[in-house]
């Protein structure tokens, strides 16, 4: 999908949600995708610090029932089959390899 949603991820959660990737990736073979997310802490006079973990998996040909957020229900982590929203939150924590 050549970057997307990128840092459009709020927006598209919110607009077109897993709904709309699952369309956007009819018929496409190739649903290979990674799941970046930065943390990042700063306190007044002090340089920011930034935590960063990926997680690469591929995106399910459909939404699955789950808790989460909308990515949750549709991306499966590398070694598994099933989606985030169906794993345990240390399950999901599992998948993330720090400073990626």
């Amino acid at each position: 999908m050549d970057g997307f949603p990128g840092a459009l991820a709020k927006y598209a959660e919110d607009t077109i949600k897993a709904e709309g990737y699952i369309k956007l990736l009819e018929g496409k073979t190739n649903r290979k995708a990674y799941w970046i997310e930065v943390l990042s802490y700063c306190e007044p006079g002090k340089d920011p610090v930034s935590f960063t973990s990926r997680s690469d998996g591929y995106i399910s040909d459909k939404v699955v029932d789950g808790t989460g957020y909308d990515y949750d229900k549709i991306f499966i982590p590398e070694n598994d089959t099933r989606t985030f929203s169906q794993m345990s939150e240390e399950e999901h924590v599992a998948f993330f390899n720090q400073d990626a």
